[in-house]
């Protein structure tokens, strides 16, 4: 049925605009997307839109810029097909007949094959209203009714203009230098063995440049890795049923469930071997960079060693954080999914709740007190004081206290999103530091 209002819809349009359609409505529905996500915690602040689509035009404009797409004389992305090759599709998809929708890949070649020319009109669909602002400001007014619930005539109002310089200047604070090409992005350093200092020989030093270690092709190999590796899990939970389906193909080709488990071992030895390849490329990098470092002076070398591995104890206390705060969200999520029939049941996933409560105490005071550690934002610092003087009980005569359990929620997941962003900016410390050392080449 798919194909058949895709075959009316681009006999009425055309393939070409049938296609850039479907990719504008992916990028769009992106950014709507991203500012729904931020309306509560703007309206936490008393701030709010006044026009969510203007923010997202806004949001359109600036994604665009930052992956070199031009615009078109409606202000609308331009969408090529080099857009598409830094995204790695997952070889493994679960599809039912009849149960799920076509691909945007699937769509597109269905328009390819239609070869439909007409000519095109640039203007935005927004000019088919009498009035588009006051109704955008209409809908947004509607989107606050249902989403946090006061009227957006209480809020003070944040320009598109003013939004998009906060988030461009929060992308610049956590960005690391381009030079790397998003190598050491979303992922660990790994632990530092006694190999890593071993410097490379002048002959090695004539063929390794920083920008043979970060060339585009390292790049898609390792997200190659990341990507078969979640494939291989995916495999994995389809052959012992955690996956439900008869069904699923992998590179194009249908599968029954129960070769699963044939593809599963296959892929991850893939994996195993490239695992190896990317941890033997880690620590290549850094032997280059320590070389370069002990070129320029003895103690350069050893500032660099020094900020690895306070990186490395930085990560560390974050794994064991966040693994902490990933248990207290899974013991309030039993909690308040256990139905009127479990109360007996209640009474044990406090008990639990408190222990974890008392554990991220500890962990918190640990952390404050570190000297890894600068401070806390003002806010969350004071949060974090009045947090430090409750008891963590959160039950009391068989009466749950919710407004306890939220604020549990709300500080264990704000200290380790700011403890992450912490590991960022050592990250990106570390990066430029080693950027210093090549410019004194």
């Amino acid at each position: 049925m798919e194909f058949y209002t895709d075959t009316v819809a681009v006999g009425l349009t055309s393939t070409e605009t049938a296609i850039s359609s479907l990719r504008r409505l992916e990028m769009g529905g992106y950014c709507l997307d991203h500012c729904f996500h931020k309306l509560p915690d703007l309206a936490e602040k008393a701030e709010g839109f006044s026009n969510i689509f203007s923010v997202q035009r806004a949001l359109i404009h600036y994604y665009a810029g930052q992956n070199h797409l031009s615009l078109d004389s409606a202000g609308l992305p331009v969408i090529t097909n080099n857009y598409f090759q830094t995204f790695l599709k997952s070889r493994v998809q679960l599809r039912e007949q009849w149960t799920s929708h076509l691909t945007r890949e699937d769509r597109e070649a269905h328009y390819l094959q239609t070869n439909v020319l007409c000519k095109q009109i640039t203007r935005s669909a927004w000019d088919l209203f009498k009035d588009p602002e006051c109704l955008q400001e209409q809908m947004t007014a509607l989107v606050y009714n249902f989403t946090v619930h006061p009227s957006v005539e209480t809020f003070t109002e944040i320009s598109p203009a003013s939004y998009i310089a906060e988030l461009s200047q929060r992308h610049r604070l956590y960005e690391y230098p381009k030079v790397f090409n998003d190598y050491y992005d979303n992922r660990p350093f790994n632990e530092m063995t006694a190999d890593y200092t071993r410097l490379l020989l002048p002959t090695e030093m004539q063929s390794c440049s920083i920008r043979e270690i970060y060339h585009p092709d390292i790049i898609l190999r390792m997200r190659t890795f990341y990507r078969d590796r979640q494939d291989a899990e995916t495999l994995q939970a389809i052959s012992s049923g955690q996956f439900q389906t008869r069904y699923f193909e992998f590179d194009g080709q249908k599968y029954s469930a129960a070769r699963a488990r044939q593809l599963a071992r296959m892929l991850s030895a893939v994996v195993t071997e490239e695992q190896e390849w990317l941890q033997t490329h880690d620590q290549q990098a850094f032997r280059y960079h320590y070389t370069v470092a002990q070129q320029k002076s003895p103690a350069s070398a050893a500032l660099l060693k020094d900020k690895y591995q306070q990186i490395l104890q930085y990560q560390q206390t974050g794994h064991q954080l966040n693994d902490q705060v990933i248990r207290i969200i899974h013991c309030i999520s039993l909690l308040f999914n256990t139905s009127e029939h479990d109360l007996e049941s209640m009474p044990a996933l406090f008990d639990e709740l408190s222990a974890e409560c008392w554990s991220f105490r500890m962990m918190a005071e640990n952390i404050s007190n570190s000297p890894l550690y600068s401070s806390f934002p003002e806010g969350l610092g004071e949060k974090l004081k009045k947090f430090r003087e409750q008891d963590c009980s959160f039950m009391e005569d068989m009466i749950p206290d919710y407004v306890a359990i939220q604020e549990l929620h709300e500080i264990s997941s704000a200290m380790m999103e700011h403890y992450n962003n912490g590991i960022i900016l050592l990250k990106k410390g570390y990066l430029e530091f080693i950027l210093t050392l090549e410019s004194g080449k």
